[in-house]
């Protein structure tokens, strides 16, 4: 069983199964049910519960708030209602999961420049590889959210726990023009993960020629 609110996309489901770093708690079915609203981009619905006492930062089962169920499924006016209303941009699920994660990892642009704007911090780590919002648009983003990110005070080399570097992540998932955005920002082609391997050596192994020459400028 997976939370509700994550369906259509592999990038966290991976992390997000019953048993991995993740319990049940005590929630009430208006709690839940408000989650699930927002979730289902239900915006009259969400705005008379909180008008009626709902706390605009109420979990669902797994620890999501509404903002967090909000981002990751892409609903802008939701996202921009519960910001106003109060909302913590930086609340995190039983993974630490933020709303800022949320919308980086599917693409969710606009609700990413919000939520920087609003003070979400873009370089709070997950509990199960210590990932960033940055990491997720290094491996599935864009340049432009890349961009956006580091503008918004993304830290360019942070390392997840197993040591690697958005650049890393990006050479890995073989994102060509990701990593040309982060070498043109000054990426650390150096950094070593864990294991004593540079982002060059990734891409070596990958045998991905335009990759190298981006790294051997």
């Amino acid at each position: 069983m997976k939370k509700k609110y994550l369906t259509g996309s592999g990038v966290i489901a991976a992390f997000l199964v019953v048993g991995l770093l993740i319990w049940n708690r005590e929630v009430s079915q208006a709690e839940q049910q408000y989650v699930e609203k927002a979730a289902n981009n239900y915006l009259p619905d969400v705005q008379a519960d909180i008008s009626n006492g709902m706390d605009v930062d109420a979990r669902g089962e797994y620890g999501e708030t509404a903002l967090i169920a909000a981002a990751y499924k892409g609903h802008l006016q939701m996202v921009e209602y519960l910001l106003q209303a109060g909302a913590d941009p930086d609340a995190k699920d039983d993974t630490w999961m933020t709303a800022l994660r949320g919308a980086t990892a599917n693409g969710h642009l606009d609700i990413v420049k919000i939520l920087l704007a609003h003070g979400a911090d873009p370089n709070i780590q997950d509990k199960t590889e210590g990932r960033t919002a940055l990491i997720d648009a290094a491996m599935h983003g864009t340049p432009e959210m890349i961009q956006v990110l580091l503008e918004g005070g993304a830290i360019l080399n942070l390392q997840a726990k197993n040591g690697r570097t958005p650049l890393h992540w990006a050479v890995d998932s073989l994102q060509t023009e990701n990593v040309r955005q982060l070498v043109k920002n000054g990426a650390n082609v150096k950094t070593i993960d864990y294991v004593g391997k540079t982002a060059l050596d990734y891409a070596k192994e990958k045998q991905h020629d335009e990759i190298i020459q981006l790294l051997q400028q």
